[in-house]
């Protein structure tokens, strides 16, 4: 019955206000769209239509989506949904697997801390494809647990497979925890050294045959027959798992000027000292905290109390989560690159199970003296873990962080007078002690319930997940002025385009990804989501336009010079195709579209190029033979590879 209850919980969070959350982030969903119509581009991860680019991670993220698009059509429901499936099935999984460990309480404190996680509730709420890794992490989480437990290889090879589906989502972000992985399988699993190492052999095995299967399918295809493998050096699988979304992810900083850098939050005097650490506080400190660190602290020392203090397979169990969280935390702490709220999603499931071992440890002492102990050490921990949640003072919620200390105030009082009257017997004692903890866990509570609250029903950047308290920043007069413009540059392509294979061309990612999903047309994307991608080359370019495969193109106008020169990001720059369409096609006025007045928008923006408005090129001039392939390609058009369009 309490499996079904978090269950309905994590339901409810992730369908509540799923309307608000329009087709997520639609860089993925335009790869939804484009896949629920053909196979072939799904199993490539293609971004278009035309199957020319890809999207810069593999396919297994985008199948439930995208079935779901194919069966029932393209909605909220059908983009958002599989995602809220998966939040809900990985609440069940801890759920059942913490109760078998620990017992029904230890299950039920790890389900109802899991749901109310904002960060969890952000990711069911956006067609990222975190959530699906989070399931799959809570699925290896309890295979590996079996794996140690039974001494099995059949389990371990199992594990292994499930992180292979992990890199098959989100490439090499799976592999964090597998040195936490081999270590358990080492050190915690019985048998003889041999047996072990058998364990591991079968593990690796498992991971490296699935999580590499789908790299070396695409990389042995040829070029010409698959869409361009985006964020990748030299259009190759690997180049990505390995680079994009594997080493620079974690050993390189951010190449993001400083002058287009997001501002940080002001946060609370704590936090600000916690930042100054630098990478060893970022988990706790706002934001991170108010996603997802609330709890790393409590869960961390009740850990490594429990880990000593139990004996057999429960203390196995501890050893694999504690494990598990002391590595994904300490690889994610040390990231000096960019790092977003969603990257901890993954941790919160054994962060949880550890936080119900620790109230299964402080309930079920043999003696009543020892629980109280134990009882009073949880109240302190729980005091601390608030403590850190300062930030939570909130103007919108100032109510938090005052009635969690009270009720912690009331837990303590209960312990202080059961044991401090020698006429209260053992049984009242440990029901004091039950209050205690219940009081804790309460007020431990409040504030990610708030904020989970928040990440559902106020909305958040799709792209960027993660839960704020009257929904994220408001766009910027900027920003405004931009989106309408790019609305009327793509509506002007559009209606005047003719028998082109692409609508039009552009480096703004979210410009394509917004019309394919809007008519399921191909745009062809220049320099992939950065800007940095070498594809198209500029002759594939000129023969697209020459033949008449895209008439229109839509680049970014650089900034005017001015008197603090301001580094400029590779997207405005648009090199090398911007000074050949500059040079070659003809200017579209912004009068003819009802455009803005660029002269105007650059005086009264001219130190902030991060969003410069786009200029509308006609290159219909430059045709010289017609394109065999230039057909009206819609829904259900015709599959076009980069080969047959020479690129």
């Amino acid at each position: 019955m309490d499996t079904w209850a978090i269950v309905a919980l994590a339901i409810a969070f992730g369908l509540w206000h799923m309307a608000g959350d329009g087709l997520g982030n639609t860089y993925y969903t335009a790869a939804i769209v484009s896949g629920a119509h053909r196979w072939r581009s799904l199993f490539f991860s293609g971004f278009d239509p035309a199957g020319v680019m890809a999207v810069d991670k593999p396919p297994l993220g985008l199948v439930a989506p995208a079935i779901a698009v194919r069966i029932f059509g393209l909605s909220s429901w059908t983009v958002i949904g599989p995602q809220v499936a998966m939040f809900a099935a990985s609440a069940a999984l801890l759920r059942i697997s913490v109760n078998r460990w620990f017992g029904r309480a230890a299950g039920l404190v790890a389900g109802v801390v899991f749901v109310l996680t904002p960060i969890e509730v952000a990711v069911a709420h956006s067609d990222n494809p975190d959530a699906l890794m989070v399931l799959l992490t809570v699925i290896s989480v309890v295979l590996v647990v079996e794996a140690v437990s039974r001494q099995s290889a059949r389990w371990a090879g199992a594990a292994g497979a499930v992180i292979g589906l992990g890199v098959a989502t989100k490439l090499l972000q799976a592999m964090l925890p597998v040195p936490a992985i081999l270590l358990a399988l080492a050190v915690l699993s019985g048998g003889s050294w041999r047996s072990r190492v058998v364990r591991i052999a079968v593990f690796l095995i498992g991971a490296t045959v699935v999580g590499g299967a789908w790299i070396a399918v695409v990389d042995h295809v040829s070029p010409s027959h698959r869409p361009y493998v985006a964020s990748s050096t030299n259009n190759t699988a690997s180049d990505l798992a390995f680079g994009f979304n594997g080493t620079r992810r974690v050993i390189e900083s951010s190449g993001q000027p400083q002058a287009l850098a997001t501002p940080r939050p002001r946060t609370a005097n704590l936090h600000k000292s916690l930042q100054g650490l630098g990478p060893i506080g970022r988990l706790v400190s706002a934001p991170n905290a108010m996603q997802s660190g609330w709890l790393l602290p409590e869960a961390l020392i009740g850990g490594v109390v429990t880990v000593v203090s139990l004996r057999g397979k429960r203390r196995r169990v501890v050893g694999v989560l504690l494990m598990w969280v002391v590595v994904h935390a300490s690889v994610l702490t040390f990231i000096p690159g960019v790092f977003h709220a969603y990257y901890v999603a993954p941790l919160v499931p054994e962060v949880a199970a550890l936080l119900g071992a620790s109230v299964a440890f402080a309930t079920e002492a043999p003696r009543a003296r020892a629980r109280r102990w134990r009882a009073g050490g949880f109240v302190l921990l729980g005091g601390f873990a608030t403590t850190l949640a300062y930030p939570w003072t909130h103007r919108r919620a100032p109510w938090v962080v005052p009635a969690a200390f009270i009720l912690i105030g009331g837990a303590a009082v209960f312990l202080i007078v059961s044991a401090s009257h020698r006429s209260t017997s053992d049984t009242t004692r440990s029901r004091c002690s039950g209050v205690a903890i219940v009081l804790t866990l309460v007020a431990l509570l409040l504030g990610p319930a708030r904020w989970a609250v928040a990440a559902a029903n106020d909305g958040q950047v799709p792209a960027d997940p993660k839960a704020e308290l009257g929904g994220p920043p408001k766009m910027d007069p900027q920003q405004q002025l931009i989106a309408r413009e790019g609305i009327r540059v793509v509506a002007y392509a559009r209606a005047h385009r003719g028998s082109e294979i692409f609508e039009f061309a552009t480096t703004r990612i979210w410009t394509a990804a917004d019309e394919i999903v809007r008519t399921g047309r191909p745009v062809l994307e220049l320099g992939g989501f950065t800007g940095t991608d070498p594809f198209p080359t500029l002759r594939s370019l000129q023969r697209l336009i020459s033949t008449g495969g895209v008439r229109f193109v839509a680049i970014p106008e650089v900034p005017p010079q001015n008197s603090k020169p301001v580094p400029l990001p590779p997207a405005i720059l648009a090199a090398p195709w911007a000074p050949y369409v500059r040079t070659q096609c003809r200017l579209v006025p912004a009068a003819i579209y009802g455009g803005i007045d660029h002269g105007a928008y650059w005086r009264l923006y001219n130190i902030k190029p991060l969003h410069a408005p786009l200029q509308l090129f006609d290159c219909g001039g430059r045709r010289r033979t017609p394109n065999p392939l230039a057909t009206r390609t819609g829904q259900s058009g015709p599959a076009v590879v980069p080969g047959v369009l020479g690129l």
